[in-house]
Protein backbone atom coordinates (compact mmCIF):
# COMPACT_ATOMS: atom_id res chain seq x y z
CA UNK A 1 0.00 0.00 0.00
CA UNK A 2 1.62 3.31 -0.95
CA UNK A 3 2.01 6.06 1.89
CA UNK A 4 1.77 9.48 1.59
CA UNK A 5 4.27 12.39 1.36
CA UNK A 6 4.09 15.72 1.36
CA UNK A 7 6.64 18.76 0.20
CA UNK A 8 7.05 22.19 1.15
CA UNK A 9 7.04 24.57 -2.07
CA UNK A 10 9.29 27.63 -1.50
CA UNK A 11 12.84 26.82 -1.10
CA UNK A 12 12.08 22.92 -1.83
CA UNK A 13 10.46 22.77 -5.28
CA UNK A 14 10.28 26.28 -6.47
CA UNK A 15 12.48 29.21 -5.43
CA UNK A 16 12.96 32.89 -6.02
CA UNK A 17 15.55 35.77 -5.27
CA UNK A 18 14.32 36.86 -1.72
CA UNK A 19 16.77 39.62 -2.10
CA UNK A 20 15.02 40.50 -4.84
CA UNK A 21 11.89 40.96 -2.53
CA UNK A 22 13.28 42.74 -0.01
CA UNK A 23 14.55 45.71 -2.23
CA UNK A 24 11.01 46.24 -3.71
CA UNK A 25 9.87 46.21 -0.31
CA UNK A 26 12.45 48.91 0.91
CA UNK A 27 11.54 50.75 -2.49
CA UNK A 28 7.84 50.98 -1.72
CA UNK A 29 6.63 48.07 -4.35
CA UNK A 30 3.88 47.57 -1.72
CA UNK A 31 2.43 51.34 -1.57
CA UNK A 32 -0.12 50.65 1.35
CA UNK A 33 3.07 49.54 3.61
CA UNK A 34 5.45 52.25 2.01
CA UNK A 35 9.06 51.88 2.04
CA UNK A 36 9.54 49.08 4.37
CA UNK A 37 13.01 48.36 6.18
CA UNK A 38 14.30 45.11 6.33
CA UNK A 39 16.40 44.10 8.53
CA UNK A 40 18.71 41.47 7.03
CA UNK A 41 20.91 40.61 10.14
CA UNK A 42 17.46 39.47 12.06
CA UNK A 43 16.38 37.53 8.97
CA UNK A 44 19.59 35.86 8.66
CA UNK A 45 19.01 34.55 12.10
CA UNK A 46 15.73 33.80 12.57
CA UNK A 47 14.52 33.24 9.48
CA UNK A 48 11.01 35.55 10.41
CA UNK A 49 9.97 38.16 7.84
CA UNK A 50 7.62 39.52 10.49
CA UNK A 51 10.66 40.22 13.14
CA UNK A 52 12.82 41.52 10.19
CA UNK A 53 10.61 43.89 8.79
CA UNK A 54 8.51 45.33 11.49
CA UNK A 55 5.27 43.87 9.80
CA UNK A 56 2.70 41.47 10.38
CA UNK A 57 1.56 38.32 8.76
CA UNK A 58 -1.61 39.89 7.64
CA UNK A 59 0.26 42.85 5.86
CA UNK A 60 3.26 40.92 4.10
CA UNK A 61 0.99 38.03 2.64
CA UNK A 62 -0.75 40.12 -0.07
CA UNK A 63 2.47 42.15 -0.64
CA UNK A 64 4.52 38.87 -0.74
CA UNK A 65 1.57 37.94 -3.30
CA UNK A 66 1.95 41.19 -5.09
CA UNK A 67 5.88 40.71 -5.46
CA UNK A 68 5.36 37.37 -6.98
CA UNK A 69 2.05 38.13 -9.55
CA UNK A 70 4.31 41.25 -11.49
CA UNK A 71 7.16 38.80 -10.99
CA UNK A 72 6.36 35.54 -12.36
CA UNK A 73 9.76 35.59 -13.85
CA UNK A 74 11.67 35.68 -10.93
CA UNK A 75 10.37 31.88 -9.74
CA UNK A 76 12.64 29.36 -10.60
CA UNK A 77 12.37 25.03 -9.81
CA UNK A 78 14.74 23.79 -7.54
CA UNK A 79 17.14 21.68 -9.85
CA UNK A 80 16.51 18.15 -9.27
CA UNK A 81 13.01 18.72 -7.81
CA UNK A 82 10.83 16.89 -10.91
CA UNK A 83 13.10 13.84 -11.02
CA UNK A 84 12.55 13.00 -7.96
CA UNK A 85 9.28 13.62 -6.96
CA UNK A 86 8.28 11.74 -10.05
CA UNK A 87 10.67 9.03 -8.82
CA UNK A 88 9.27 9.19 -5.16
CA UNK A 89 5.58 8.79 -6.13
CA UNK A 90 6.34 5.40 -6.72
CA UNK A 91 6.21 4.65 -3.22
CA UNK A 92 3.72 7.61 -1.96
CA UNK A 93 1.02 9.99 -2.90
CA UNK A 94 2.50 13.57 -3.40
CA UNK A 95 0.95 16.45 -1.36
CA UNK A 96 2.21 20.23 -1.29
CA UNK A 97 2.26 22.34 1.59
CA UNK A 98 3.01 26.21 1.64
CA UNK A 99 2.03 29.63 3.11
CA UNK A 100 1.57 31.05 -0.33
CA UNK A 101 -2.08 31.74 0.49
CA UNK A 102 -5.04 30.89 -1.76
CA UNK A 103 -4.34 34.13 -3.69
CA UNK A 104 -1.05 32.47 -5.13
CA UNK A 105 -2.88 29.20 -5.94
CA UNK A 106 -3.46 29.87 -9.58
CA UNK A 107 -0.29 31.16 -10.26
CA UNK A 108 1.07 28.17 -7.96
CA UNK A 109 -0.15 25.70 -10.34
CA UNK A 110 0.62 26.87 -13.72
CA UNK A 111 4.25 27.20 -12.68
CA UNK A 112 3.90 23.46 -11.34
CA UNK A 113 2.10 22.51 -14.79
CA UNK A 114 5.01 24.66 -16.60
CA UNK A 115 7.85 22.84 -14.51
CA UNK A 116 6.87 19.54 -12.70
CA UNK A 117 4.75 18.80 -15.27
CA UNK A 118 4.34 14.91 -14.40
CA UNK A 119 4.13 15.25 -10.93
CA UNK A 120 0.67 14.10 -9.63
CA UNK A 121 -0.08 16.13 -6.40
CA UNK A 122 -3.21 14.18 -4.66
CA UNK A 123 -3.85 18.04 -2.62
CA UNK A 124 -2.96 20.98 -2.33
CA UNK A 125 -2.50 22.94 0.95
CA UNK A 126 -2.03 26.86 0.47
CA UNK A 127 -2.85 28.85 3.96
CA UNK A 128 -0.07 26.39 6.16
CA UNK A 129 1.96 28.58 7.76
CA UNK A 130 2.49 27.39 11.16
CA UNK A 131 0.10 24.70 10.92
CA UNK A 132 1.13 22.35 8.67
CA UNK A 133 0.80 19.92 10.94
CA UNK A 134 -2.97 19.86 10.30
CA UNK A 135 -2.58 19.11 6.80
CA UNK A 136 -0.20 16.07 7.63
CA UNK A 137 -2.29 14.55 10.37
CA UNK A 138 -6.10 15.00 7.80
CA UNK A 139 -3.96 12.85 4.97
CA UNK A 140 -1.63 10.51 7.19
CA UNK A 141 1.33 12.08 6.01
CA UNK A 142 4.28 10.31 6.75
CA UNK A 143 7.01 11.83 5.26
CA UNK A 144 6.95 16.17 5.42
CA UNK A 145 9.98 18.05 3.10
CA UNK A 146 10.83 20.99 4.53
CA UNK A 147 13.46 23.44 4.40
CA UNK A 148 12.10 25.91 7.18
CA UNK A 149 13.47 25.18 10.49
CA UNK A 150 10.89 26.98 12.58
CA UNK A 151 7.84 25.28 10.81
CA UNK A 152 9.26 21.97 11.38
CA UNK A 153 9.74 23.19 15.04
CA UNK A 154 5.95 24.12 14.76
CA UNK A 155 4.73 20.61 13.17
CA UNK A 156 6.59 18.81 16.09
CA UNK A 157 5.24 20.52 18.57
CA UNK A 158 1.73 20.18 16.68
CA UNK A 159 1.51 16.21 16.35
CA UNK A 160 2.46 16.16 19.98
CA UNK A 161 3.84 12.68 20.76
CA UNK A 162 3.45 11.15 17.11
CA UNK A 163 6.82 8.63 16.74
CA UNK A 164 5.38 7.82 12.97
CA UNK A 165 6.21 10.96 11.35
CA UNK A 166 9.31 11.73 9.70
CA UNK A 167 10.58 15.48 8.61
CA UNK A 168 13.19 15.10 6.10
CA UNK A 169 15.43 18.94 6.76
CA UNK A 170 15.86 20.40 3.09
CA UNK A 171 19.12 23.13 2.55
CA UNK A 172 17.91 26.34 3.64
CA UNK A 173 20.20 29.27 2.32
CA UNK A 174 18.31 31.63 4.55
CA UNK A 175 21.12 32.44 7.17
CA UNK A 176 24.78 31.44 7.77
CA UNK A 177 24.30 28.24 9.04
CA UNK A 178 21.35 25.96 9.24
CA UNK A 179 19.82 25.14 12.67
CA UNK A 180 20.24 21.58 13.88
CA UNK A 181 16.89 20.27 15.26
CA UNK A 182 17.26 17.63 17.96
CA UNK A 183 14.68 14.98 17.86
CA UNK A 184 14.68 11.19 16.28
CA UNK A 185 11.79 12.35 13.98
CA UNK A 186 13.94 15.25 12.10
CA UNK A 187 16.14 13.66 9.44
CA UNK A 188 18.91 15.82 8.55
CA UNK A 189 20.32 15.66 4.92
CA UNK A 190 24.03 15.87 4.65
CA UNK A 191 23.71 18.51 2.61
CA UNK A 192 22.58 20.94 4.75
CA UNK A 193 25.96 20.61 6.63
CA UNK A 194 27.45 21.70 3.15
CA UNK A 195 25.19 25.43 3.19
CA UNK A 196 27.85 27.81 2.98
CA UNK A 197 30.48 26.05 1.87
CA UNK A 198 32.21 25.76 -1.95
CA UNK A 199 29.36 23.91 -3.24
CA UNK A 200 27.18 26.30 -5.27
CA UNK A 201 23.51 26.68 -4.52
CA UNK A 202 22.33 24.60 -7.18
CA UNK A 203 24.96 21.61 -6.70
CA UNK A 204 23.80 21.60 -3.05
CA UNK A 205 19.97 20.89 -4.49
CA UNK A 206 20.85 18.54 -6.49
CA UNK A 207 23.01 16.43 -3.66
CA UNK A 208 19.62 16.87 -1.69
CA UNK A 209 17.04 15.72 -4.01
CA UNK A 210 19.74 12.83 -5.21
CA UNK A 211 19.90 12.10 -1.57
CA UNK A 212 15.96 11.96 -0.80
CA UNK A 213 15.90 9.65 -3.89
CA UNK A 214 17.83 7.25 -2.16
CA UNK A 215 16.59 6.93 1.24
CA UNK A 216 13.00 7.28 0.57
CA UNK A 217 12.42 3.72 0.28
CA UNK A 218 14.44 2.28 3.01
CA UNK A 219 12.55 5.29 5.39
CA UNK A 220 8.88 3.75 4.21
CA UNK A 221 10.42 0.11 3.91
CA UNK A 222 8.40 -0.70 7.29
CA UNK A 223 4.88 0.67 6.14
CA UNK A 224 5.28 -0.92 2.61
CA UNK A 225 6.55 -4.48 3.61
Amino acid sequence: MKEHLSVDFDGVVGHYEEERYFEWLEKGGYPELGRVNVDRAVFSQAHNWEQATGCTSAQLTPAFARFILANQHLQKTIPGAREALIEINRYGYLHLLTARGKVLQQTTQNFLTRHCLGVPFLSYNWDSYGKKADPILEHSIRIHIEDCAQETKAILEQIGDRSDILIIQFPSFRGPTQETIADDRVYRLEACDQVRCLYLREQLWQLAWKEIRAIVPDLLAPALA
